[in-house]
This record gives C-alpha cells, structure tokens and sequence, in this order.
C-alpha cells in the first residue's frame, strides 16, 4: 500500500520533529544519554523518510523489526542513564542482549516471542519510569514521555496484530494511523525529555 499525500507530509512532521530533537533538545543530557537518545531519534527520522519513499511495504522487510526495536531500547537506555547512572551499564547488557537475540530469531518460532519481552520491557520502562520520577518531584511534564510510551505500545501492538495476520484493524485504517501515530509518540517524547 502507498502512502497518501496526507500521510507523507504526517511523517514529514514527525522527521522534522525527530530531527530537531537531535540537533538541538538534547543539551542537558550527558554523553551516553545524548548517544541513545539520537540513536532512537535517528531511527525514526530514516523510518520516516523510508516510508515516504518506498510506502509500507518497506514494513514487510524483516529487518525493519530489528531497526525498529532501536526505538523503545535506544529511549529506555537513555532515561535510564540520564536518570539512574548507575543502573546504565546493567541496561545496556539487557538491552544489547535483547537486540542480539531479535536478530537472531527472527525466522524462529520464537522470534515473537523474544520481539514480545523486550519490546515489551522498554515499553514498561518508558512508561513507568517516569511515573516514579514525578511521584520523587520531578516536573508533571516528564509525564509526556509515558503518553510517548503508550502510543508506541499502541501502535507496535496494532502492527504487530497485522504481521501476525490477526489484525485488530482493517490494514488501510492502520496505515492511515500509522503516520499520526509517529507523529504523536515523537511530539511526546520530544516535549517529556525537556522536563528530566
């Protein structure tokens, strides 16, 4: 399926958003969170640009599943670091691990499976960790980043429901979704990453 006219100036949006956050909202990070934040940001931004060009069908590619689990890990990792140093090195090891093994099993019958746990724990992690920043004082506005969170969780499971061949919505909906709903994960992440 292409993308409409609609959808390409949505994704567009969101690269220009992305690209932004990698250019100039990342100041106050260290290093390393200033690394995995522009790793997750950098993802979306070529994520957006190849859906432009090449329309969905680049989704049917199984490689993009293993790109795309830079995202929620590469994001986990950073607030990770940027919030609890010390925990850092023990994330990466996860995190590293988790990528390796993506790879590794995609053509497995435990390829979902594996996608499903680690997917799942930097989704939790982005969720639920700035919950416990704001319960300790942090800003409400760190709060953004679990909305992000949620719908990327949203749309990963929409997508995941189509690949599996049980979709939950008619393709052409989820397509047109899709866009909007990078857009908002990457509006989200860009404005709770200002309140760390």
């Amino acid at each position: 399926m292409k993308t409409t006219v609609l959808s390409k100036l949505v994704l567009l949006l969101m690269v220009l958003v992305s690209s932004y956050q990698v250019v100039a909202g990342m100041n106050m990070f260290s290093s390393w969170s200033v690394f995995y934040f522009t790793l997750a940001f950098g993802v979306l931004i070529i994520a957006g640009l190849l859906l432009i060009i090449f329309g969905y069908s680049i989704l049917s590619n199984p490689m993009v599943v293993v790109v795309a689990a830079l995202i929620p890990l590469g994001m986990a990792l950073g607030l990770i670091c940027a919030s609890f140093p010390s925990l850092h090195i023990p994330y990466l090891i996860f995190s590293t691990s988790g990528l390796v093994l993506i790879a590794l099993t995609r053509k497995s019958p435990w390829g979902t499976l594996v996608l499903v746990f680690f997917h799942g724990l930097a989704g939790v992690t982005l969720f639920f960790l700035p919950i416990l920043l704001w319960a300790r004082g942090s800003s409400p506005g760190v709060l953004f980043i679990s909305l992000g969170a949620g719908i990327i969780g949203l749309g990963g499971m929409l997508l995941g429901t189509a690949q599996m061949g049980k979709p939950f919505l008619p393709q052409k909906l989820l397509f047109s979704l899709l866009p909007w709903i990078l857009l908002f994960m990457s509006l989200a992440f860009s404005a709770g990453l200002r309140y760390l």
